[in-house]
């Protein structure tokens, strides 16, 4: 069985928190930024200092015929863990899962018709061009 590689969003809201919470999450939500965000085997959760809004992304692998719904229940579990961990209320979460290869077909399917990525950067680190 081929190993499969999944990008995973876990998107969620906050829910009703304590002030404590609340101050906790303001305070610390510089070191969540968006542009911190990283698809990595533990994962990084991400919100704006308005904290409507999370996301949790994770890099899962699997092998087998349902390797997506695998991985999308692995993040999702990765992300309910990390959120209670934290003390964190969460409601409305909703689970998106890549299959990168699938991702890389696509890239070098246009890159084969001249589309719009054929200046892109192939995978072995060389430049098209």
């Amino acid at each position: 069985m081929t190993l499969r590689i999944f990008r995973v969003l876990v998107r969620g809201r906050f829910a009703e928190m304590s002030t404590s919470t609340r101050d906790r999450l303001i305070a610390e939500a510089g070191s969540h930024d968006v542009f911190a965000a990283a698809f990595t085997p533990k994962g990084t959760f991400t919100y704006e200092p308005s904290l409507h809004a999370f996301t949790f992304r994770c890099e899962v692998r699997e092998k087998g015929d349902d390797a997506e719904a695998v991985a999308s229940d692995r993040a999702r579990e990765m992300a309910v863990e990390y959120l209670d961990a934290h003390g964190i209320a969460y409601g409305d979460l909703s689970v998106t899962a890549s299959d990168m290869a699938a991702v890389w077909r696509s890239r070098d399917d246009r890159n084969e018709r001249g589309g719009p990525a054929s200046a892109a950067t192939p995978h072995d680190g060389t430049v098209a061009g």
